[in-house]
């Protein structure tokens, strides 16, 4: 898969307990394809959490940063 052109490698995919390095919206990956890949916002610093059903085999992978609104000038 491309991003703006910039090949994925295994530093864009994310998995339960790694620290989110940038807020954003992530495509979730679930083990054995139980559901449909999907997206979610995950801010900064927050852990990515575990999945109910494949537990520790679902992934996650940066689709689009965004600054979090709490954190931009014009919000503070």
């Amino acid at each position: 898969m491309l991003r703006q052109g910039v090949p994925r490698t295994v530093l864009d995919i994310f998995k339960p307990g790694d620290e989110v390095s940038r807020s954003g919206i992530y495509q979730v990956i679930h083990a054995n394809q139980h559901a449909k890949p999907h997206e979610v916002t995950c801010v900064y610093s927050d852990r990515f959490p575990p999945c109910r059903d494949c537990r520790q085999d679902v992934r996650f992978v940066l689709m689009r940063g965004a600054q979090h609104v709490a954190s931009h000038e014009h919000f503070k």
